[in-house]
């Protein structure tokens, strides 16, 4: 009898148990949904979902880094629906998605690091190297900076929740 009730318990949890394969499945399908959408803000409510998907993505399993460069990617997309309704808000989803990307970059070996996590960290250098008139290494170290003080808030999925109404 009880061994009965350990299984049922047990299938209640794994019912709710996402995969890390699922969560980034049903991540790209928001993203590539939100490319379609003509409305900004329609583009941000699928992105805002997508951001929720990665952020489950590297919960589960956070030694995969390609969950970090879709976070980052959804991040840098969010930033740009949202610029038109408040340049803060976008500006504060770049600097989660520098953040991510270079969390993603380090904690990833050279040879290992996925080539679309290698791309979003790139242009999210580039972004602060432009934006700050920065050289190569200040740039790195600006990046560096930025996991330190929004890589917490990107992981968050209240940050999403904190920042929707701006």
């Amino acid at each position: 009898m009880e061994r009965d009730q350990i299984e049922e318990t047990l299938a209640l949890v794994r019912e709710g148990t996402k995969e890390w394969e699922d969560a980034m499945i049903q991540g790209r399908a928001l993203v590539d949904e939100s490319t379609r959408q003509k409305m900004p803000a329609l583009a941000a409510d699928h992105l805002r979902r997508a951001v929720h998907e990665f952020q489950a993505a590297i919960a589960i399993n956070p030694m995969r880094d390609e969950g970090y460069g879709w976070l980052a990617r959804s991040y840098r997309l969010l930033a740009q629906a949202t610029r038109p309704k408040s340049e803060d808000t976008a500006t504060f989803y770049l600097r989660c998605a520098a953040a991510i990307a270079w969390e993603g970059k380090c904690r990833t070996p050279g040879f290992a690091l996925s080539v679309f996590t290698k791309q979003e960290a790139k242009t999210l250098l580039a972004w602060v190297r432009t934006t700050r008139r920065l050289d190569p290494q200040a740039g790195e170290t600006e990046m560096s900076a930025l996991r330190v003080e929004f890589l917490t808030s990107a992981l968050d999925p209240d940050t999403i929740s904190d920042t929707q109404g701006d």
